[in-house]
């Protein structure tokens, strides 16, 4: 919203700036949930450098697996099908017989059961994907709410 940084100087906040010279930073506006998955697509597809993050970068602390998913040492992954990129993050749980395709992230604490199909979806921390549920092209909220996302075309 373009008029956010108006009514933040007018309410007295304070607004700082950051004066960017290298030409192959990444940005990223994730004020739609659109936009949001799409960050999580540019991050799990390598797009995003994250070397300039150092630990605090989401992929620090997890090794990549042979079926293409970030798993962080904590992750208590059951026996899937993953096809990736996909991370799973601190304490994330995935039930046996999950199948997880592409750009699927699953935040800390988060739990799919077992036989649920995630793809193009993004787990927040502390979210539940029930059992044998199918989810795609979603973020899925702490609350249990789904938040469907599409697309626009020439966007």
């Amino acid at each position: 919203n373009h008029d956010v940084y108006p009514r933040a100087i007018l309410a007295g906040r304070r607004v700082s700036a950051c004066i960017v010279r290298d030409g192959d930073v990444y940005w990223s506006d994730l004020g739609s949930p659109e936009s949001y998955l799409r960050t999580h697509r540019d991050v799990l597809s390598q797009q995003v450098k994250l070397q300039v993050f150092g630990a605090s970068s989401p992929l620090a602390h997890a090794a990549l697996a042979p079926d293409n998913t970030w798993r962080h040492p904590s992750a208590a992954i059951g026996s899937i099908r993953a096809t990736g990129p996909a991370f799973f993050a601190e304490d994330s749980v995935v039930g046996d017989d999950a199948r997880i395709g592409a750009f699927v992230s699953v935040g800390r604490g988060a739990k799919v059961g077992p036989g649920a199909w995630l793809n193009r979806t993004a787990v927040l921390d502390g979210a539940v994907v029930l059992s044998d549920a199918l989810i795609e092209d979603s973020i899925v909220l702490p609350n249990g709410r789904v938040i469907q996302c599409s697309e626009r075309r020439g966007s």
